[in-house]
C-alpha cells in the first residue's frame, strides 16, 4: 500500500476536492490498494462532487457495496453499508439493503443508525409489521424517544391490532417525553424562511497519520 497516496486522498477530502479524489483513486490505485476506506471515500466523492448525476449515484452504490463486502465486520465496513443503504434508497433499490442488514443483524452488535434505516426501508415498502418490529427493538435498546415513539404509534394505527387502551397508554408515554415550553421561552419562527436539507454521508476525516 502506498501510504503517500492515501494521505493525499485524505487531504483532498478535507479540502472537498471531490473531482480530484475520483481521478486520483480511479487512475492510480490498483484493486488491491482500494481498501474499504478508499472505496468509501470514492463513493462519497462521487455523490458530493458538483453536478453529480444518476450515473454517479449508481457507481457510488457499487463502491459502498464493495466497501462493505471487503470488511463486513469492521467499523469501516459498517460505514460503507450505511452509505450503501442511504444511496440505494435514493435510487429506490431496497432488496440488497435488506439482505445485508440481515447479515449484520445475525453477526454483529446493535447499531442504532442501521436499525433506523431499515425501519425507513420497510415503511417505504409498506411492510408495516417489519417496521414496527424493528422500532420495538430500537425502543428496547435506546429507551423511549420522541420521534421513535411517534413512528411506533403512527404505524400501529395501520395494523388494527391496538385497542383504544393501547393508543391511550402510548400517547401518555409520548406526552411524558415531549419537551414542555413556557410562553416566554417560545421562539418566533419565520414562516418565510426556507429550511435547508443536507444529504449526509459518513465522511472519513480521521487517521491522518
Amino acid at each position: 500500500m502506498n501510504n503517500t497516496k492515501v494521505i493525499k486522498v485524505k487531504k483532498l477530502l478535507l479540502k472537498k476536492n471531490f473531482e480530484e479524489i475520483i481521478m486520483l483513486i480511479e487512475n492510480t490505485f490498483s484493486d488491491v490498494e482500494k481498501t474499504a476506506e478508499i472505496l468509501n471515500i470514492l463513493g462519497v466523492s462521487k455523490l458530493q462532487k458538483k453536478n453529480s448525476n444518476d450515473f454517479d449515484l449508481l457507481s457510488a452504490i457499487e463502491n459502498f457495496r464493495d466497501c462493505y463486502l471487503k470488511e463486513k465486520n469492521t467499523n469501516q465496513g459498517i460505514e460503507g453499508l450505511l452509505n450503501f443503504i442511504v444511496s440505494s434508497n435514493k435510487a429506490k433499490q431496497y432488496e440488497d439493503s435488506i439482505r445485508y442488514f440481515k447479515e449484520i443483524e445475525l453477526t454483529m452488535r446493535y447499531i442504532p443508525k442501521l436499525y433506523h434505516l431499515i425501519v425507513n426501508i420497510y415503511k417505504k415498502l409498506n411492510d408495516v409489521e417489519s417496521a414496527i418490529y424493528y422500532l420495538k427493538i430500537i425502543m428496547e435498546k435506546d429507551g423511549l424517544e420522541n420521534n421513535t415513539l411517534q413512528k411506533y404509534i403512527y404505524l400501529n394505527s395501520y395494523t388494527y391490532k391496538w385497542s383504544q387502551k393501547d393508543f391511550f397508554e402510548n400517547t401518555i408515554k409520548l406526552e411524558e417525553i415531549l419537551p414542555h415550553y413556557k410562553v416566554n421561552e417560545m421562539i418566533n419562527i419565520n414562516k418565510n424562511k426556507k429550511i435547508s436539507l443536507i444529504y449526509n454521508y459518513q465522511f472519513i476525516k480521521k487517521n491522518m497519520n
